[in-house]
């Protein structure tokens, strides 16, 4: 498939029809637009017009080296006028990278840049400052995650070369589409000092909205051994009351054997290179250690710092003081994490600049919407009553007013409610009713305002689907991964899937179930669930264990797991793991693919030095081997069983097919 770089052409009428009434002044609409702020590095940082192929004066597309499908477009947005839109409809290889050359950076020097991005878009978009040609070297980068409405993001960067002509670069790599607007990049001593926001930084820090803007995952602790039976208990954070140290809630975890928790908040305002306070009350019901830190990804990548805080039976108050790196993000996540059988409760969780004082809310009054243990997905004709909480921690309440609206997936919105609660109680809660005779995905916001000022916000995702006809059908082109507990799998089939693929997750790995020569250990409970809801299953046949791996001996150690992506030594071995796992689970699971990403380096490999030198070649006929061997033992065992073979992820896939 040949590169495809698609332009729009448009011409500049909006620039000339604002000169219009200046009868005595002629602008060329090539002319540019010279930024107003000398101290900003990067020219036309508001994409004002003139637009060639619609990319904004001063700017360009750097794209030409890839296989990408892009559109530049001028945007008009009513919150912030004009701004640069990019389209990008595929990536096949490289990137798409919107560029500004000749940006001048000098060594030893930081630098802030600042931003206001929306859109919608595959994976992360980076920030990047970079030199102009061979060696492509990179002297700053950041990956941002952007959401749907306008955010301003800010970064700091340090250069440690003098470049009088780097690139100034936003890089795609995901379809999607991207706003950009008003983008600045100053020397730090020119840039406007940030202040930071004075109390706490986490909002329902005590839980007295439920558990809305917190993320809390249990997942399998050390390896994949227990992953499938960890999920299938579907632990879920629940509250509790009464002798908690915070208003009238606390959070509880019920950690399972072999699990972890990591608890998460939203990202929240910082400023790099001051110091702020992390505070805590926790209990368990025995003794453990968890971590705490601050992060500048949700991932808990790039942590700032992690303190062990040491967990008794008794509430206590843990905190710690830590500053920031100059370098650091603008925003940073707090992530609470740890693992063990047992249950964990924790209550009056703050983040404060400087050194903190005890616990106080975001939030003169905060409001959340509660999160229940089944998933926001109605059919359509369905009642909806979705449960919205006010905790109010002012003495006064009368000037309050809470709006709820509902904005459609093509942006029309509707008023679902507005209201002003009544009575003197701190915690107040109000049914939200919304529509169910349209199908689609609706984001709902409430608002809650004192007088005419908006005090705090939540939001919350529902949709709404169509009743299905029946059980599943094996011939529904409709699949997806889901983890096999309850809640994933109501989910699933009230969207219309039929087919699960179990990568993940990956209860019928290799590695997983034969971990010893023999000792086959089949995770059955939560695969015949799926089945008996009327799943049809795909099974996953491929990475090696540890015992049976051709990988070299550094890649076999106990620290170590990329041995799974090796062949077998014996291909023996490989024909008895493929009988014994399809013939336990016939009738269960009779679709059985081969390797995942056969083609891809992460998933298999080929050791030795012919696989340096012929590695794509050779791998074909090492899959080939893999798959034909399979293909004749999952016959045997079951006739009806049905193998897939070949599915590569490489660009383009019919090099992969044409070596098969």
């Amino acid at each position: 498939m040949g590169r495809s770089q698609r332009y729009k052409l448009l011409w500049c009428f909006s620039m000339l029809a604002r000169l219009a009434f200046l009868t005595s002044l002629v602008v060329p609409c090539w002319a540019g637009q010279a930024s107003s702020d000398s101290t900003n590095l990067l020219s036309n940082p508001g994409f004002e017009g003139p637009y060639r192929n619609g990319i904004a004066a001063g700017w360009r597309d750097n794209s030409g080296w890839a296989d990408v499908d892009v559109d530049y477009l001028p945007g008009e947005d009513a919150d912030r006028g004009a701004s640069q839109r990019i389209i990008s409809r595929s990536v096949s290889s490289g990137a798409i990278q919107f560029v500004q050359p000749h940006v001048r950076v000098e060594k030893g020097k930081s630098y802030v840049i600042s931003l206001w991005m929306k859109g919608d878009v595959d994976g992360p978009v980076e920030i990047l400052l970079r030199k102009h040609g061979s060696p492509y070297t990179t002297y700053a980068r950041k990956a941002l995650r952007v959401g749907t409405e306008w955010r301003h993001y800010q970064i700091q960067a340090r250069t440690n070369v003098d470049d009088p002509a780097a690139f100034f670069m936003v890089r795609l790599t995901g379809r999607g589409e991207l706003w950009l607007d008003d983008v600045s990049m100053k020397m730090q001593s020119q840039a406007q000092d940030a202040v930071a926001r004075s109390g706490n930084l986490i909002a329902n820090g005590s839980f007295e909205v439920g558990i809305d803007r917190w993320a809390v995952q249990v997942r399998e602790a050390g390896g994949y051994r227990h992953e499938m039976p960890v999920s299938y208990l579907d632990v879920r954070p629940t509250l509790v009351s009464g002798d908690v140290p915070h208003g009238q809630h606390a959070m509880k975890i019920e950690v399972p054997r072999h699990g972890r928790m990591r608890i998460t908040t939203p990202p929240f305002e910082t400023v790099p290179g001051d110091a702020y306070t992390v505070s805590l009350w926790i209990k368990a019901a025995s003794p453990r250690t968890v971590l705490v830190s601050l992060a500048e990804s949700a991932s808990g990548a790039n942590s700032v710092v992690t303190s062990r805080v040491q967990v008794t039976r008794s509430w206590e108050r843990r905190h710690f003081t830590t500053k920031l790196r100059p370098s650091s993000a603008r925003s940073h996540y707090l992530i609470i994490e740890g693992s063990g059988q047992g249950t964990v409760l924790v209550d009056g969780i703050q983040v404060q600049a400087g050194v903190g004082a005890e616990f106080s809310p975001a939030r003169p009054t905060e409001v959340g919407f509660a999160r229940s243990a089944t998933p926001p997905i109605f059919y359509k004709g369905q009642p909806i009553a979705l449960e919205l909480c006010l905790a109010i921690f002012e003495p006064a309440n009368e000037d309050y007013s809470v709006l709820v609206t509902s904005t459609a997936f093509d942006g029309s919105q509707t008023v679902l409610m507005s209201a002003r609660p009544t009575g003197g109680s701190k915690r107040k809660c109000l049914t939200v009713r919304h529509p169910s005779n349209q199908t689609g995905y609706f984001r709902l916001r409430a608002s809650v305002r004192k007088r005419e000022t908006v005090v705090d916000r939540a939001t919350i995702a529902i949709g709404i689907v169509p009743q299905n006809a029946g059980p599943p059908k094996i011939s529904s082109p409709f699949g997806g991964h889901a983890r096999f507990n309850p809640t994933s799998l109501e989910a699933m089939k009230m969207l219309g899937v039929s087919w699960l693929r179990l990568h993940p997750p990956l209860g019928t790995k290799w590695f997983v179930v034969e971990p010893e020569q023999g000792q086959f250990e089949f995770i059955d409970a939560p695969i015949r669930y799926a089945k008996k809801l009327g799943f049809n299953i795909l099974g996953s046949l491929d990475t090696t264990p540890r015992w049976a791996s051709s990988a070299p001996s550094a890649m076999k150690s106990e620290a170590a797991n990329g041995f799974r992506a090796y062949p077998p030594t014996d291909i023996a071995a490989w024909e008895n793991y493929v009988a014994t796992t399809v013939s336990h689970f016939r009738g269960v699971i009779d679709h059985w693919e081969i390797w995942n990403e056969p083609d891809s380096g992460g998933f298999l490999r080929v050791p030795g030095l012919a696989a340096r030198l012929f590695g794509d070649e050779k791998k074909a006929d090492v899959y080939v081997k893999l798959a034909k061997s399979a293909y004749r033992e999952a016959k045997r065992v079951n006739p009806d069983s049905v193998v897939v073979v070949g599915a590569g992820t490489g660009h383009p896939p019919v090099r992969w097919i044409d070596r098969l």
